[in-house]
């Protein structure tokens, strides 16, 4: 068995914050399945290197950031693309409003 160095106070409450840091990111279950949760969970809790714990929060971090990203996407183009659909609506009662107001189209408005 390994020996464990001992870590001043201030040392042990820094791992002890970013260990924490680090599973708080894996709460959300729609972003991380249970099996990584517990590999990562695992792996963290060994951990008493600073530099190694930071390089799996910047990772974490990363893989999170990717997969809500792509849910988003999915999760927009499941709808449709509603945002544009919007624009459009509002690009389309500017334009009838300027023909109400004026008579004119925009393309009457060109032409003169």
């Amino acid at each position: 068995m390994k020996n464990q160095p001992l870590l001043s106070g201030g040392q042990a409450m820094m791992l002890s914050t970013m260990r924490r840091n680090i599973l708080g990111m894996l709460e959300d279950t729609a972003v991380f399945d249970r099996a990584e949760c517990l590999r990562c969970a695992e792996n963290v809790q060994k951990c008493d290197c600073v530099a190694r714990l930071q390089r799996w929060f910047r990772n974490v971090y990363r893989v999170r950031t990717e997969r809500e990203l792509a849910q988003a996407v999915a999760l927009r183009a499941s709808r449709g693309r509603t945002a544009d659909h919007a624009a459009e609506l509002a690009h389309e009662a500017r334009h009838a409003d300027f023909t109400a107001e004026t008579g004119l189209t925009y393309s009457d408005l060109l032409a003169l």
